[in-house]
């Protein structure tokens, strides 16, 4: 919008509202037409950002797994949350694991130091790898406490439809070809 069309824009809201300012007197009849009619609404539909999505889908998965842990009846099932530090800088990933992961993790960390692992130890994407039963078990158990208590339930659907958007948003942002050449880093995490 050029700055003459804002401009006379502004001004014409203005002198209307200072019109209406000066109306204080109404008749009886005039005030019950205006209540008969329904409120005008006015609906603006925008999209959140790449951040803000990742934000939301950290915070409802914390709020769901502590609702899991709650309803949950096998501790090895439970999942804790936490900051990670990774890659060694101060950026910071929330990482969620179960109970028998980070319990296998800190078995790799000591057999490491005792040089009974290697050098390296066993990576995550091993232990998803070798544990894989044990994750099919406990996306079961998740399923099964859901079904048994609606306030898991409605985390569980809500974490599916923050997920769902932020795909939905990345493969829209991949599909448009001079975007992603442009503003590749915002179409991906």
């Amino acid at each position: 919008m050029s700055w003459a069309r804002c401009f006379a824009f502004t001004l014409a809201s203005v002198c209307y509202s200072m019109s209406a300012v000066g109306q204080n007197t109404t008749s009886s009849g005039t005030a019950e037409d205006n209540e008969s009619k329904p409120i005008e609404q006015i609906t603006v539909i925008g999209k959140k950002p790449f951040l803000t999505l990742f934000n939301q889908l950290e915070a409802a998965k914390i709020d769901l797994y502590s609702q899991y842990n709650e309803y949950n009846n096998i501790e090895k099932y439970n999942v804790e949350c936490r900051k990670s530090n990774w890659s060694h800088t101060r950026i910071q990933e929330q990482i969620c694991w179960p109970k028998f992961a980070t319990d296998q993790v800190a078995r790799n960390f000591q057999d490491s130091f005792q040089s009974i692992a290697g050098v390296n130890g066993i990576s995550m994407a091993n232990i998803e790898t070798q544990y894989a039963d044990e994750f099919d078990e406990l996306r079961a158990n998740i399923l099964k406490v859901a079904t048994e208590n609606p306030d898991v339930a409605a985390w569980v659907l809500e974490v599916g439809k923050i997920e769902r958007e932020i795909r939905e948003r990345e493969k829209e942002c991949l599909e448009n070809p001079a975007f992603q050449v442009l503003f590749l880093r915002l179409c991906g995490r």
